[in-house]
């Protein structure tokens, strides 16, 4: 019976050239060595001493407090805004209606036989 592949699996660094065999070998010492350097790096980012603080829950806390203030005050104001310019149109439209019922007033007058009665 030949022999399986599993059989053969550790044959097969016998036929690798040495230097193959030694830039493998190389390349994993690397990987290794990389793989080490980053859990310490995570070990030491993990750290409390080693880490700078961008914002303390209260800093963020009061900034979001901040930033909802500052939207209901624009809020506030586009309604402020929007009040006015309904009031600003309404009172445009009562000038207009004046102004034609004051140009009807004058159209009579000048005109008493065109108008009806």
């Amino acid at each position: 019976m030949p022999p399986t592949l599993m059989d053969q699996q550790p044959s097969v660094l016998y036929t690798i050239p040495m230097q193959t065999v030694e830039r493998l070998e190389e390349v994993l010492r690397r990987t290794l060595a990389l793989q080490e350097h980053i859990r310490i790096s995570m070990v030491e980012l993990a750290t409390k001493e080693s880490l700078n603080l961008l914002a303390t829950a209260e800093e963020l806390t009061n900034w979001i407090d901040q930033v909802q203030e500052y939207n209901r005050q624009m809020y506030r104001s586009m309604g402020e805004v929007l009040k006015a310019m309904k009031e600003e149109n309404q009172q445009a439209g009562k000038m207009r209606d004046e102004f034609m019922r004051k140009l009807s007033d004058m159209e009579r007058q000048r005109y008493p036989r065109c108008s009806p009665s």
